[in-house]
């Protein structure tokens, strides 16, 4: 694939902008004609979650691709880093009206505002209500990662009513062809939705699809125009490049002029057989269903890289089918998304080759290619197309790719069973001198995956040592000297651990297990009781505990708590072998059986749990 200056910059710094998503070619296409001016640039999340060093990597590829730019990024988190005179970082929250207030006074108007912020549905839709109105005349405000709309942990559904955001910028979208058009105060002059993302142009100069077809027809374009034989010239007959068949009366230039009806399907049939393929399609005549008809006809047929416009109907989607079509085509770009949370959910076939949906008063514009990029969610490290991407990336860090550039490949490639590629990348970081604690994150997890324990281990005590006060590297440290059997070693760091950050549930559990493994059951117990405090529905750490009362002798106790934990998730094999052996030793031998023969049904090829079973049986 080529690689566009942005992205090569988002490979080169380490942004999940690019690779885990495909947002970069399309912020190329947003921003590239504004590369050059003296711009302000707002960025809602700064990334590092709680960590102060890190983070920034957008902010880096924003301050380098902007060299005229002064850029603002915001955080909830408190954030220590130097980027650079032209870049500042805030501490505030997205949704808070007096500190962005104070924000755009001091720092707007912003001409560029990008929200990578919570992704929470009610955060979107109220940091775009206090933002947007102060977006600089020809600003462009962008939403990333609006997949969150249909996950429910983030306030997602699949009704498009707010404060679901994909549904909230869907009622925007469709209020461009409303009679009194309500977006004259927003000043919305054009809406762009790709996977994951949407764009909001406030610029009141764009009008009509001139734009549009100038920029397909400065090559040769193939443009059908379905047009009534009366209908007024398109602006696009006058460019040399353009070769038109229209049914328009009149038209003396290149191409031919057809007689036909622009809403019959075997009429379209033959267009395409006797004059496509067609780079561009127009539809000005038809409306309503005849609209659905005529874009499913033409849209299969037409090549990666076209463009369909088709003239916006007035009315709203609820009453007008070309308009509630539309407007489910909006929201289903996401499909690949919508289906991890809603299998059974209607997706139209038709929305895996709609890269891109615009829509501007009157008119909707949809690109032809394939719209098929795999879920952040559930990742796919063999699809066809994260697989070009990974080789872009890896042709661009090996020519001189920054540390966290090719520390995110490296996650990637280790997430993905690459090896061979990870490896590599792990030793241009070691040439570079890498020393950072996403650096000894990603070497360590390497060495695991090798089964190099001693270097993990060398690694973490040289991470220790430059970072005392890091709980997650005291954390894998204690991991690490638990395999070794290092049992006082591991304590000591597990505890460090705990004290660092004492409302971690899994250091806790951590810590539990070294304990049991040094005949300090009572203390086991007490350990794992808090990470379930801490963590109340997460079944796994109930499991833990319920398996070290058992240990601990407390048997009833043990038998309450795995049951818990099976009404919490009763796909767990392991709670239902804990939870026979503790029935086992209360007496209820039938039980313990009936349950035992449970953990077989979710686990048939473990061997220990049908040995178990036996064993049962024959008690």
């Amino acid at each position: 694939m080529r690689v566009d200056p942005l992205t090569k910059l988002a490979i080169t710094y380490g942004t999940d902008k690019f690779g885990y998503h495909d947002y970069t070619p399309n912020y190329y296409k947003l921003f590239k004609h504004l590369r050059n001016k003296p711009l302000r640039l707002l960025e809602i999340g700064v990334g590092g979650y709680q960590d102060a060093d890190r983070g920034g990597e957008s902010l880096e590829v924003w301050r380098d691709f902007f060299p005229e730019a002064q850029i603002v990024g915001i955080d909830i988190q408190k954030k220590e880093m130097d980027l650079g005179p032209r870049v500042q970082i805030l501490q505030g929250s997205q949704v808070d009206p007096d500190f962005l207030a104070d924000l755009v006074r001091d720092h707007g108007p912003f001409d560029i505002i990008i929200d990578d912020g919570s992704h929470q549905n009610e955060h979107v839709v109220t940091s775009f209500n206090i933002l947007y109105p102060t977006l600089a005349d020809g600003g462009i405000y962008v939403v990333e990662d609006v997949q969150t709309s249909f996950f429910p942990r983030f306030g997602g559904t699949l009704e498009m009513t707010q404060p679901n955001s994909v549904g909230f910028f869907a009622a925007l979208s469709a209020g461009f062809d409303a009679p009194d058009r309500p977006l004259g105060e927003m000043q919305i002059a054009a809406v762009e939705r790709f996977h994951n993302m949407i764009a909001m142009h406030r610029d009141a100069s764009a009008k009509g699809p001139g734009p549009w077809l100038k920029t397909r027809a400065q090559e040769p374009a193939r443009i059908l125009d379905l047009c009534l034989p009366e209908a007024p010239a398109l602006e696009v007959e006058r460019l040399k490049n353009a070769h038109l068949i229209t049914l328009r009366r009149g038209y003396k230039g290149e191409g031919a002029v057809v007689d036909g009806n622009p809403g019959s399907t075997r009429f379209l049939k033959s267009l395409i057989r006797d004059h496509g393929p067609f780079d561009v399609v127009v539809d000005r005549a038809n409306s309503g269903d005849s609209a659905v008809a005529a874009f499913e006809t033409l849209y299969p047929a037409l090549p990666d890289g076209s463009l369909y416009l088709v003239k916006g109907a007035p009315g709203t989607a609820a009453d007008d089918p070309a308009a509630s079509y539309f407007a489910d085509v909006f929201t289903q770009i996401d499909h690949r998304e919508i289906v991890v949370n809603f299998p059974d959910a209607p997706i139209n076939p038709l929305v895996r080759d709609i890269y891109a949906l615009e829509r501007i008063t009157g008119w909707t514009a949809l690109t032809k290619a394939p719209n098929d990029y795999p879920s952040n969610f559930g990742f796919d490290y063999q699809h066809p197309q994260a697989l070009v991407a990974f080789e872009a990336m890896e042709r661009v860090l090996l020519e001189g790719g920054k540390e966290r550039g090719l520390l995110l490949f490296t996650d990637i490639m280790n997430r993905a069973g690459d090896t061979v590629r990870a490896a590599k990348m792990l030793k241009r970081l070691e040439k570079i001198g890498a020393a950072t604690r996403p650096y000894y994150n990603v070497a360590v997890r390497q060495a695991k995956i090798d089964g190099d324990w001693d270097a993990a281990l060398v690694m973490l005590r040289q991470a220790v040592e430059l970072y005392p006060d890091d709980y997650r590297i005291q954390s894998q440290l204690g991991g690490v000297l638990s395999k070794a059997k290092e049992w006082d070693g591991a304590e000591d760091a597990l505890r460090k651990a705990a004290d660092l950050a004492p409302r971690d549930p899994l250091v806790r559990i951590q810590l539990a297990n070294v304990l049991s493994r040094t005949d300090r059951a009572e203390e086991a117990v007490e350990q794992a009781k808090k990470a379930t405090e801490l963590a109340t529905t997460h079944a796994g750490h109930r499991v833990q505990l319920g398996r070290l009362q058992i240990n601990a002798g407390h048997m009833a106790e043990a038998a309450a708590t795995l049951r818990e934990a099976i009404t919490l998730n009763p796909e767990i094999a392991n709670a239902h072998r804990q939870l026979s052996r503790a029935l086992h030793e209360l007496g209820e031998t039938d039980e313990a059986l009936s349950v035992a023969a449970q953990a077989i049904d979710l686990r048939p090829d473990n061997a220990e749990y049908r040995r178990w079973q036996e064993r049962l049986a024959t008690a």
